[in-house]
């Protein structure tokens, strides 16, 4: 942010923007790219492995009080 500040005031007072300038707004934007990237990459990850786990959604037993600890009374 401060870089984009200092290119703007170099630019309204008419002087020469310096050659690093360009280089390292470059390097900023790729950056920025691969970081995107890389979250989206890591949300994908995330949600493959929660998918994995094959853990279900909710649990039915906790709803209606159902105690799991006690043997089913079917014959």
């Amino acid at each position: 942010m401060m870089y984009t500040i200092y290119a703007i005031v170099v630019f309204i007072m008419g002087k020469t923007i310096p050659g690093w300038l360009s280089i390292v707004g470059v390097s900023l934007f790729w950056g920025g790219v691969l970081l995107i990237m890389q979250g989206v990459t890591a949300e994908y990850v995330g949600r493959i492995y929660s998918e994995i786990k094959r853990r279900p959604l909710y649990f039915v037993s906790s709803a209606y009080g159902i105690d799991t600890n006690k043997p089913s009374e079917t014959p």
